[in-house]
């Protein structure tokens, strides 16, 4: 993250190292405004830019706009996902919003398919700010509703919006926000809200373990499967038309006091049997939000645990 940001951030008192919990309530009901540090963003620009993500993606290029960006996944040649991305369409450069601790591996890969196009590969740590906003407001706009600002963009996430602009546009759009009465808030808000809305990112323990599918990309709009080749593109296509993805991620939360971790066991409750693993978890305001890769009930629905026998509640995943 930019020094300057980081300074910014810390003059205006931006909660980063308190505890998240503090604020909880204001956090929960005011308009509030975050600094995202666990999300980073990879540039891809040059003339053969379109082109050479349309080989590795599981979503069209070109269904990508200005005005609307994509959900997607960068998969191995065995159709594993790598990393789950928000493609950006911005000017003559895509930027792919994805987990901080993934983008030096989707960057490395990437490289190796270069070969001879015009290409170039920047990691925008530095040069870009990421901003995560709740607006007063109980609309909500389509997902990844893509509104430029100024030399950013702005996302929709339903009723929240992430925001992506150099530090002068950022720091600018924080003390606007302010001076109407966004109050900071810790980002592991941000991360509690994308779990809670099943947003599927991956981190290093869980890249590569599953299909885009289980991810739930196919729901989510991020897989395309008329686009034609692209990395994995035989075993993901090979998935969807003889109908074999038997596992799908789902939400819940449960009473557990420390958050599991990523591929951690999740079992039957009533057969002690492992149907799944932990995707990820976080435990804030007393509560424990799990987003969990599970086999598919053949008949209704299964009540599921933690090894230690704590339940988990699901919740409805509402993607539209």
């Amino acid at each position: 993250m930019n020094q300057q940001w980081q300074a910014f951030l810390a003059a205006q008192q931006a909660l980063f190292n308190e505890n998240p919990d503090e604020g909880a309530a204001a956090t929960l009901t005011a308009p509030s405004v975050c600094a995202i540090r666990h999300l980073a963003v990879l540039s891809i620009a040059g003339k053969d830019a379109d082109t050479f993500l349309q080989g590795q993606i599981t979503c069209n290029i070109h269904d990508t706009r200005a005005d609307q960006s994509r959900l997607g996944a960068i998969c191995t040649p065995k159709g594993r996902a790598i990393a789950v991305f928000v493609l950006v369409r911005q000017n003559e450069q895509f930027l792919l919003v994805m987990p901080a601790t993934q983008l030096a591996a989707v960057k490395n890969h990437l490289q190796k398919y270069v070969l001879r196009a015009t290409v170039s590969l920047t990691d925008c740590t530095d040069s870009l700010c990421l901003l995560g906003q709740w607006p007063d407001t109980t609309a909500s706009s389509p997902l990844l509703l893509t509104t430029p600002i100024d030399n950013g963009v702005s996302i929709a996430f339903a009723k929240r919006t992430l925001v992506i602009a150099p530090l002068e546009q950022a720091m600018a759009l924080w003390l606007t926000l302010s001076a109407q009465g966004f109050k900071a808030v810790h980002p592991e808000w941000w991360r509690n809200a994308d779990i809670k809305a099943g947003m599927p990112w991956l981190c290093p323990t869980t890249a590569e373990q599953y299909i885009p599918q289980m991810l739930n990309l196919d729901r989510m709009g991020g897989i395309s499967y008329n686009k034609g080749c692209y990395t994995g593109q035989e075993i993901i296509a090979r998935t969807h038309f003889l109908g074999q993805a038997k596992r799908a991620l789902f939400v819940g939360n449960c009473a557990a006091l420390q958050a599991p971790a990523a591929q951690s066991d999740i079992f039957n409750a009533a057969t002690q049997e492992s149907i799944g693993h932990v995707l990820a978890a976080q435990c804030l305001h007393g509560s424990c939000q799990l987003m969990m890769v599970l086999q598919q009930p053949e008949s209704g629905v299964f009540q599921v645990a933690l090894p230690d026998a704590t339940p988990i509640t699901f919740t409805a995943i509402n993607y539209d």
